[in-house]
């Protein structure tokens, strides 16, 4: 389908240059590989070839932050891949850090209630933040409603306690020149912003004299998995939550809470906002009296 999306907008093309791209060059095998010119489409397929070979993979999705103006930094990527019928069978999360560096995990879709109901777990392997050490889990999931609605939650932990809690929420639209137009203006957007905005809350966390992780050596491609059900190939390890396929009850506890910090972050955005309006309304006021 990248073929069909490369026609959908003047503004969009797929491996060449324009205000918005995507390289397949950016991802996968592809990644800093000039050898390399696999379609993501098959290096996803071939994965789950291995993985699970005996399902068959109708359509491959992938969840990223396409190039603005030639240039991205893509913090996650996400491969779902579906078969026939529209039920998840395997995701592919590739993770990046700022140092150049890539590590992908991947599992298989458990046998959930609905898609999306299953909660992968991964050790932690790769470098991202100079503030965290290499130690930890991921638990990861995301979620496509109706082909439409998209949530993604992540969360890292350390020795059973959460230190970072990541979730984004959207609603999928048409690709066209007006949606591309009105989505670059209405969120801001600029070429590396979330490189920037990275490097702009380190400097306030290093200011703040938290403890610095220098990087260490990235991991290398793994040997055989030496246990059952642990899934581990080149830039690719992932073990499924223990019992993550019956979690359906933890699933909802962790969305729960994640609804629960959004509406929080919400309220306090709104309250900041009445706060604002008061105070404007105030001085408003003053300067009327004071014109009187």
């Amino acid at each position: 389908r990248l073929v069909d999306a490369d026609r959908q907008s003047v503004l969009f093309s797929v491996d060449r240059f324009n205000l918005l791209s995507l390289r397949q060059g950016d991802y996968g095998p592809n990644f800093r590989n000039k050898d390399s010119h696999l379609q993501l489409a098959a290096y996803a397929r071939e994965m789950a070839a291995e993985i699970c070979p005996e399902h068959v993979i109708d359509k491959v999705f992938l969840l990223t932050f396409p190039r603005i103006l030639g240039v991205a930094f893509n913090p996650v990527s996400i491969y779902l891949l579906r078969d026939d019928k529209g039920r998840d069978l395997m995701y592919i999360y590739e993770v990046r850090n700022t140092f150049g560096d890539m590590h992908s995990y991947v599992g298989r879709a458990g046998a959930a209630p609905a898609a999306g109901d299953t909660i992968l777990q991964a050790q932690k392997v790769l470098h991202v933040s100079p503030f965290f050490p290499v130690e930890g889990e991921y638990r990861l999931r995301v979620k496509v409603k109706d082909n439409a609605k998209i949530s993604v939650l992540m969360r890292y932990s350390m020795n059973g306690t959460a230190k970072l809690t990541a979730t984004l929420r959207g609603v999928a639209e048409r690709l066209t020149t007006r949606t591309v137009i009105r989505t670059v203006l209405a969120t801001g957007q600029f070429p590396l912003r979330p490189l920037v905005s990275i490097h702009v809350e380190a400097l306030r966390l290093w200011v703040k004299r938290v403890p610095f992780f220098r990087r260490p050596t990235p991991p290398q491609p793994p040997s055989q998995p030496p246990e059952p059900g642990f899934v581990a190939m080149q830039r690719l390890a992932m073990q499924l939550a223990p019992g993550a396929s019956s979690e359906h009850e933890d699933v909802a506890e962790w969305e729960g809470e994640a609804e629960h910090e959004a509406e929080h972050e919400d309220l306090a955005e709104a309250e900041h906002e009445d706060l604002a309006e008061a105070e404007q309304e105030d001085l408003a006021e003053a300067e009327q009296e004071d014109l009187a």
